[in-house]
Protein backbone atom coordinates (compact mmCIF):
# COMPACT_ATOMS: atom_id res chain seq x y z
CA UNK A 1 0.00 0.00 0.00
CA UNK A 2 1.31 3.44 -0.87
CA UNK A 3 2.35 5.64 2.08
CA UNK A 4 -0.02 8.43 1.06
CA UNK A 5 -2.98 6.04 1.05
CA UNK A 6 -2.02 4.94 4.58
CA UNK A 7 -2.06 8.56 5.69
CA UNK A 8 -5.55 9.06 4.23
CA UNK A 9 -6.82 5.89 5.89
CA UNK A 10 -5.44 6.96 9.28
CA UNK A 11 -6.94 10.45 8.85
CA UNK A 12 -10.33 9.00 7.93
CA UNK A 13 -10.25 6.71 10.96
CA UNK A 14 -9.26 9.55 13.31
CA UNK A 15 -12.13 11.62 11.89
CA UNK A 16 -14.48 8.69 12.51
CA UNK A 17 -13.25 8.38 16.12
CA UNK A 18 -13.61 12.15 16.57
CA UNK A 19 -17.16 11.96 15.24
CA UNK A 20 -18.12 9.71 18.15
CA UNK A 21 -16.53 12.19 20.55
CA UNK A 22 -18.44 15.12 19.06
CA UNK A 23 -21.70 13.15 19.00
CA UNK A 24 -21.26 12.34 22.68
CA UNK A 25 -20.49 15.97 23.51
CA UNK A 26 -23.53 17.11 21.51
CA UNK A 27 -25.75 14.60 23.32
CA UNK A 28 -24.43 15.66 26.71
CA UNK A 29 -25.02 19.35 26.05
CA UNK A 30 -28.39 18.85 24.38
CA UNK A 31 -29.83 16.54 27.05
CA UNK A 32 -27.93 18.21 29.92
CA UNK A 33 -26.62 14.86 31.13
CA UNK A 34 -24.38 14.60 34.20
CA UNK A 35 -21.84 12.41 32.39
CA UNK A 36 -19.01 13.77 30.23
CA UNK A 37 -19.60 13.92 26.50
CA UNK A 38 -16.35 12.12 25.78
CA UNK A 39 -17.52 9.19 27.91
CA UNK A 40 -20.86 9.12 26.08
CA UNK A 41 -18.98 9.08 22.77
CA UNK A 42 -16.79 6.26 24.00
CA UNK A 43 -19.85 4.27 25.05
CA UNK A 44 -21.48 4.89 21.65
CA UNK A 45 -18.31 3.72 19.90
CA UNK A 46 -18.21 0.61 22.09
CA UNK A 47 -21.85 -0.20 21.31
CA UNK A 48 -21.31 0.42 17.60
CA UNK A 49 -18.30 -1.92 17.64
CA UNK A 50 -20.14 -4.60 19.62
CA UNK A 51 -23.18 -4.47 17.31
CA UNK A 52 -20.78 -4.43 14.34
CA UNK A 53 -22.32 -1.21 13.02
CA UNK A 54 -18.72 -0.01 12.79
CA UNK A 55 -16.30 -2.80 11.90
CA UNK A 56 -13.15 -2.84 14.03
CA UNK A 57 -10.87 -2.49 11.00
CA UNK A 58 -12.49 0.92 10.31
CA UNK A 59 -10.85 2.36 13.44
CA UNK A 60 -7.92 0.02 14.05
CA UNK A 61 -5.10 1.93 12.32
CA UNK A 62 -6.30 5.34 13.51
CA UNK A 63 -6.55 4.21 17.12
CA UNK A 64 -3.13 2.54 16.93
CA UNK A 65 -1.66 5.79 15.62
CA UNK A 66 -3.28 7.77 18.44
CA UNK A 67 -1.91 5.32 21.00
CA UNK A 68 1.58 5.72 19.55
CA UNK A 69 1.52 9.51 19.98
CA UNK A 70 -0.21 9.41 23.39
CA UNK A 71 3.06 9.98 25.33
CA UNK A 72 3.36 13.37 23.63
CA UNK A 73 0.25 14.45 25.53
CA UNK A 74 1.82 13.36 28.83
CA UNK A 75 5.01 15.41 28.49
CA UNK A 76 3.56 18.83 29.52
CA UNK A 77 2.39 17.63 32.97
CA UNK A 78 5.82 16.11 33.57
CA UNK A 79 7.52 19.36 32.63
CA UNK A 80 5.13 21.20 34.96
CA UNK A 81 6.20 18.95 37.85
CA UNK A 82 9.84 19.64 37.06
CA UNK A 83 9.16 23.41 37.19
CA UNK A 84 7.88 23.00 40.77
CA UNK A 85 10.57 20.58 41.91
CA UNK A 86 11.11 22.57 45.13
CA UNK A 87 7.73 21.24 46.32
CA UNK A 88 9.20 17.73 46.31
CA UNK A 89 12.34 18.66 48.22
CA UNK A 90 12.11 18.56 51.99
CA UNK A 91 8.44 17.75 52.57
CA UNK A 92 8.09 16.07 49.20
CA UNK A 93 8.42 12.64 50.77
CA UNK A 94 5.15 13.24 52.59
CA UNK A 95 3.52 14.40 49.39
CA UNK A 96 4.57 11.22 47.61
CA UNK A 97 3.43 9.09 50.57
CA UNK A 98 0.03 10.80 50.70
CA UNK A 99 -0.38 10.40 46.95
CA UNK A 100 0.41 6.69 47.23
CA UNK A 101 -2.09 6.28 50.09
CA UNK A 102 -4.74 8.09 48.03
CA UNK A 103 -4.13 5.84 45.03
CA UNK A 104 -4.26 2.68 47.16
CA UNK A 105 -7.48 3.81 48.86
CA UNK A 106 -9.11 4.60 45.52
CA UNK A 107 -8.04 1.28 43.99
CA UNK A 108 -9.27 -0.68 47.01
CA UNK A 109 -12.62 1.14 47.06
CA UNK A 110 -13.11 0.56 43.34
CA UNK A 111 -12.18 -3.11 43.71
CA UNK A 112 -14.57 -3.53 46.63
CA UNK A 113 -17.41 -1.87 44.70
CA UNK A 114 -16.74 -4.04 41.65
CA UNK A 115 -16.73 -7.15 43.86
CA UNK A 116 -20.06 -6.15 45.41
CA UNK A 117 -21.56 -5.60 41.95
CA UNK A 118 -20.27 -8.94 40.65
CA UNK A 119 -21.48 -10.84 43.71
CA UNK A 120 -24.89 -9.15 43.42
CA UNK A 121 -25.07 -10.13 39.75
CA UNK A 122 -24.06 -13.70 40.53
CA UNK A 123 -26.63 -14.00 43.31
CA UNK A 124 -29.33 -12.52 41.07
CA UNK A 125 -28.34 -14.93 38.31
CA UNK A 126 -28.43 -17.84 40.75
CA UNK A 127 -31.91 -16.85 41.96
CA UNK A 128 -33.18 -16.57 38.39
CA UNK A 129 -31.68 -19.91 37.37
CA UNK A 130 -31.78 -21.76 40.67
CA UNK A 131 -32.79 -25.05 39.05
CA UNK A 132 -30.13 -24.87 36.34
CA UNK A 133 -26.77 -26.57 36.74
CA UNK A 134 -25.25 -24.12 34.24
CA UNK A 135 -25.79 -21.01 36.33
CA UNK A 136 -22.95 -18.54 36.52
CA UNK A 137 -22.88 -18.75 40.31
CA UNK A 138 -22.38 -22.53 40.25
CA UNK A 139 -19.68 -22.11 37.64
CA UNK A 140 -17.65 -19.74 39.81
CA UNK A 141 -18.18 -21.69 43.02
CA UNK A 142 -17.00 -24.90 41.37
CA UNK A 143 -13.77 -23.24 40.20
CA UNK A 144 -12.61 -22.41 43.72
Amino acid sequence: MKPMIKVYIILFQIILLSTFYYLGTFLQRTLDLPIAGSILGLMMLFIALKLQLVPAHWVEKGSSFLLKILPLFLVPPTVGVINYFQVFTGGGKWLILLTEIKHETTANAAGFKATVCIVSLLCWNDLCHSGSQNSLFNFFTNIT
